[in-house]
C-alpha cells in the first residue's frame, strides 16, 4: 500500500485498520496453505511480491502535528515510519508489527510509548531521537536496531525481551535508563554508548555475548544480579559514579582491561565462571570485592587501587595474577583462598606477587602461605626431583633447583613450611622413642642376648653393671639427653650412669659404643632441627620481628 493509502486508512481508525490487516494476514496464511509463499530475497514469487507490496505500510517523511495513537494496531507487513516526525505523544501501546519495523532517523518530540509492543521482524531505530520518555517496558523484540539513537529522556527498556541481537552502538542516554529484568537472547551490543543518568540493568540477561566497550558511565550504574551467559566486555570503559555488580552471574569471560572506575565498585558475591580479565584496571575509590568466586583465570596485572581495595572472602579456583598491581594502601586479604596450585611456569611468578601484596598489608599468615605455594609450585617447574645428566651436553644445570627441591620438601613435612609446631614436636616425640628402643636394643645385644633370643623371649631388664637405675629409664635418659641438644640441661653424672648401665664399664670409665655415640650424633642434629622449626613456627604464629 503507498502513502496516500495508507494515510487515508490510518484516519479511518483502528477498527479499520485491523480489519484490513487481517485480511492481508488471511491472505498470507492461503499462500502458505497453497505452499505459494516464498519470502526468500531473490527467490520471491510473483504472489509473494505482490502481498509484499499491498501488506506494506509507508508514513515515512509525514509530519504528525497531533497525538498519534497506534496503540493496539496490527501491521501485517513492513511498515515505514523513516524520518517521521512526532510532535506530541506517539502510542504504540501493544502494537503488533509484523514485518520489519523502519524508525530511522525519526524524531519523538514527546512521549514515545511502545509498552508491550511486539516486533516479530527487525525493529530499526538507528539515528532516532526520543527528546522525552522513551517506553518499551514488556516490549518484544526479534532483532532490534537502536545505533547511535538518541534518548534525552527518562529510557524504560523495563522486562524488555530480545530474541535475537540488540544494537544500540554510539546510542546516546540522556536521562534515567532502566533495563532492569531484560532478557537478551542474542547479543547485547552498547559498544561506545553514553549514559549519562543512571543506568539500571538489575538482573537483566544475557544469553549471547555483551559489549559495553568504550561505554561512558556518568550516573550510578547498577548491574546487581545481572547473569551474563556468554563472553562480556567493558573494555576502556568509564564509571564516573558508583557501579554495582553485587551477585552478577558471568558464565563465561569477561573482560574489564582499561576500564576506569572513578567512585566506588562492587563485586560482592559475584560468580566468575569463566576467565576475569582485569588488566590495567584503574581504581580511583573503594573496589570490594568480597565474597567474590572466580572459577578459572583472573588477571588483575597492572591494576591501580588507589583506596580502599578488599578480597576478603574471594575464593579463586585458579592462581590469580596480580603481576605489577600498584595500590596505594595494602588490600585487605582477610580469608582469601586458593585452592589450585597450578604447575605453569609463571605461576610463581604470580605466588611472589600474592605475598608482596600480604606483606604490603601486614598479614602475616597469608604470607606464609603464599611462600609455601611459591615453594610447591616450582617443584617438576624450575626445580627437579632427579639430576639429568643429558643437560651437560646443552649447557644447563645438571640438576637444577635441587636443593631448593628436597630441602623444601622436608621443610614441608618436618613443619608445614614453618606454619606447624606441633608438627615438629610430634617428630622430635617420635624420633626420642625411635632412638631410646635402638638404645635399648643395643643394651639387649651387650646383655649377651642373640636376635632369635629377644624376639622369641621377653629378657630380664637388668643393669649390666649395678646402678641404681634401671635400662629403660637410662635409654629414655639418653635419648632426652641427645634430643635436647643443650648439654647443660643434663648432669654428666647421671649420663654416665645410664652407659654404665647399659653397656657396663671397664678400666677407663663407662663403655660408649661406637654405634651408640654416632647414632647420638644423628639424633643431636635432627633434633637440633627440629626445636628450630619449633621455634621457627612459634615466632611466626605470634609474629614475632
Amino acid at each position: 500500500m503507498n502513502k496516500e493509502g495508507t494515510l487515508a486508512l490510518y484516519k479511518k481508525g483502528r477498527e479499520a485498520w485491523n480489519v484490513w490487516a487481517k485480511e492481508m494476514l488471511g491472505r498470507q496464511d492461503k499462500l502458505m496453505e497453497t505452499e505459494e509463499w516464498l519470502p526468500g530475497k531473490g527467490a520471491q514469487n510473483a504472489a509473494t511480491q505482490s502481498w509484499f507490496t499491498a501488506a506494506r505500510s509507508d508514513f515515512s517523511g509525514q509530519n504528525f502535528e497531533d497525538e498519534a495513537d497506534f496503540s493496539n494496531f496490527e501491521f501485517p507487513g513492513e511498515v515505514d515510519f523513516t524520518e517521521v516526525k512526532f510532535a506530541k505523544q506517539a502510542l504504540f501501546r501493544e502494537a503488533k508489527f509484523n514485518g520489519d519495523a523502519e524508525f530511522r532517523n525519526t524524531t519523538f518530540s514527546s512521549d514515545a510509548d511502545f509498552w508491550n509492543a511486539t516486533f516479530s521482524g527487525e525493529a530499526r531505530f538507528e539515528n532516532a531521537t526520543f527528546s522525552d520518555y522513551a517506553k518499551f517496558m514488556r516490549a518484544k523484540f526479534s532483532k532490534a536496531g537502536f545505533a547511535e539513537a538518541v534518548f534525552n529522556g527518562d529510557t524504560l527498556f523495563e522486562n524488555a525481551k530480545f530474541s535475537s541481537d540488540a544494537v544500540f552502538e554510539a546510542a546516546t542516554f540522556s536521562g534515567y535508563i532502566v533495563f532492569e529484568n531484560a532478557k537478551f537472547d542474542g547479543a547485547g551490543e552498547f559498544l561506545n554508548a553514553t549514559f549519562s543518568g543512571d543506568a539500571n540493568f538489575k538482573r537483566a540477561k544475557f544469553g549471547g555475548y555483551a559489549r559495553f566497550g568504550n561505554a561512558a558511565f556518568s550516573g550510578n550504574a547498577g548491574f546487581e544480579e545481572a547473569k551474563f551467559s556468554d563472553n562480556v566486555w567493558f573494555d576502556e570503559a568509564t564509571f564516573s559514579k558508583p557501579a554495582k555488580f553485587e551477585k552478577v552471574m558471568f558464565y563465561s569471560n569477561a573482560g574489564f582491561y582499561k576500564t576506569k572506575f572513578s567512585d566506588n565498585v562492587g563485586f560482592d558475591e559475584a560468580m566468575f565462571c569463566g576467565n576475569a580479565g582485569f588488566y590495567q584496571v584503574i581504581f580511583e575509590s573503594i573496589a570490594d570485592f568480597s565474597g567474590t568466586t572466580f572459577r578459572k583465570e583472573a588477571n588483575f596485572v597492572a591494576i591501580k587501587g588507589q583506596s580502599f581495595f578488599t578480597l576478603k572472602n574471594v575464593r579463586f579456583l585458579s592462581v590469580p595474577d596480580f603481576e605489577q598491581a600498584n595500590f596505594a594502601e595494602a588490600p585487605r586479604l582477610d580469608h582469601l583462598s586458593v585452592q589450585a596450585l597450578g604447575n605453569e611456569p609463571d605461576i610463581a611468578a604470580r605466588w611472589r606477587a600474592l605475598r608482596r601484596l600480604a606483606t604490603q598489608g601486614h598479614d602475616y599468615q597469608r604470607e606464609l602461605n603464599f611462600l609455601a605455594d611459591e615453594i610447591k609450585s616450582l617443584r617438576g617447574v624450575e626445580d627437579k626431583k632427579w639430576p639429568c645428566p643429558t643437560n651437560l651436553f646443552k649447557g644447563k644445570k645438571i640438576w637444577p633447583g635441587a636443593g631448593r627441591y628436597w630441602a623444601g620438601l622436608f621443610y614441608q613435612r618436618l613443619s608445614d613450611f614453618g606454619r606447624s609446631a606441633f608438627r615438629p614436636l610430634l617428630w622430635w616425640m617420635s624420633a626420642t622413642a625411635v632412638f631410646w628402643l635402638y638404645y635399648l636394643s643395643a643394651h639387649l645385644e651387650f646383655s649377651g642376648w642373640d636376635s632369635i633370643e629377644i624376639l622369641s623371649t621377653i629378657p630380664p631388664l637388668t643393669c649390666v653393671s649395678e646402678t641404681s637405675s634401671s635400662p629403660l629409664m637410662a635409654a629414655l635418659y639418653l635419648s632426652v639427653n641427645n634430643g635436647l641438644v643443650i648439654s647443660g640441661l643434663s648432669r654428666s653424672e647421671k649420663l654416665m650412669q645410664s652407659y654404665v648401665c647399659l653397656y657396663g664399664k671397664n678400666e677407663l670409665g663407662p663403655i660408649m659404643p661406637d654405634v651408640v655415640v654416632f647414632a647420638g650424633i644423628t639424633q643431636t642434629i635432627f633434633s637440633a632441627v627440629l626445636i628450630f622449626l619449633f621455634l621457627l613456627a612459634l615466632r611466626n604464629y605470634f609474629r614475632i620481628k
